[in-house]
């Protein structure tokens, strides 16, 4: 078995609560022994820099606003900014975040992610328990967007 898994991330360590204001992805391989690799991404283009770092929530912006860099933002649906976002992490198997809004989750799932939405803090506890067939989604963690 070998797997690929995006984590939702700002730091490398934890899994951010919510996938959309995470600046980054934490890609984990892993086959049946553990960790065959492990890697950093940002979750925006690589001009990304300034805008990666404001999805919008909470921040008194809408949420069509400043999604993501490289010329993404203003103009695009939701549907085509999630793609772009799922883009940087073609070739995983598995999208796992703390949080993750409804349209993202029917997008990421339209491009063959499988989601998980966990309960774990750190990216450690959740690659073990992945590992032992113990990483659960947990539906309730699905945010609904107004």
């Amino acid at each position: 078995m070998t797997k690929k898994l995006a984590f939702a991330t700002n730091d490398g360590e934890t899994i951010h609560a919510h996938f959309g204001q995470a600046q980054y992805y934490e890609i984990v391989e892993l086959d049946d022994s553990g960790i065959t690799s492990r890697e950093r991404v940002p979750k925006f283009g690589l001009h990304g820099s300034d805008d990666s770092a404001s999805h919008g929530h909470g921040q008194g912006q809408g949420h069509a606003e400043r999604h993501g860099g490289g010329g993404m933002g203003h103009g695009m649906g939701r549907g085509e900014r999630h793609r772009a976002m799922f883009e940087r992490i073609a070739g995983c198997d598995y999208l796992v975040a703390r949080g993750m809004g409804e349209s993202a989750v029917m997008n990421a799932a339209g491009t063959g992610l499988q989601v998980i939405l966990c309960d774990e803090k750190t990216i450690d506890a959740a690659v073990e328990k992945f590992l032992r067939g113990e990483l659960m989604h947990n539906s309730g963690r699905v945010h609904k967007h107004h």
